[in-house]
């Protein structure tokens, strides 16, 4: 999709939600979480919200919303699919290893997934296959996500046309520094697992 179709969706559905007030307050919520329980991509949403509601409304909207679409994940797969995985993890060692290990160092690893910029709904799926707690994940999802859900609602602002306050700059530099961190330690924690 060329980058002015996706500027241009990104105002008008921008300029939509802001007009709707509450309804589309609720319309965007919904949307959020729709998507990112069909697996779908949800990167616009997340730069919409900036565009909309500013930096950190913007920022503060898609966090709240990430727990909960973590959260109706975990419990759907729950419910239905966690049977599923352990049968199939009987029958394959290395499966089982991984999901033991994910269950002794659950936060940590859920915490550098989340920074990663891996597609949220799919990774939200990830996650509730393994033995993570729905508390250790949804505190996973709320911290590594803030970084993230900060610079994706400043491209939403820049992206609409606002100009950049110092506050705005800040959060930019903030975002782009725990990005490169979180690289930089996904690619640390990776190296020590595979050794070990």
């Amino acid at each position: 999709m060329a980058p002015w179709i996706v500027i241009d969706w990104l105002d008008a559905f921008a300029s939509w939600v802001r007009d709707a007030g509450l309804l589309g307050l609720v319309a965007f919520s919904v949307a959020f979480v729709a998507l990112s329980l069909a697996m779908l991509p949800t990167l616009q949403m997340f730069i919409a919200a900036g565009a909309i509601y500013g930096v950190w409304w913007g920022a503060l909207l898609v966090s709240v919303l990430s727990v909960v679409a973590a959260a109706t994940t975990h419990l759907l797969v729950r419910t239905r699919l966690r049977r599923w995985v352990e049968r199939r993890l009987k029958r394959h060692a290395k499966l089982r290893a991984i999901d033991r290990g994910i269950a002794e160092h659950a936060l940590w690893i859920a915490l550098l997934l989340r920074l990663s910029p891996a597609p949220f709904g799919a990774l939200n799926y990830a996650l509730a296959l393994t033995r993570l707690s729905l508390r250790r994940n949804l505190v996973a999802t709320a911290i590594g996500m803030l970084p993230t859900n900060v610079l994706y609602a400043y491209a939403g602002v820049l992206l609409h046309g606002h100009t950049g306050s110092t506050w705005h700059r800040i959060a930019l530099f903030v975002g782009i520094a725990a990005a490169l961190g979180a690289l930089a330690l996904i690619a640390w924690a990776s190296r020590r697992a595979l050794k070990a």
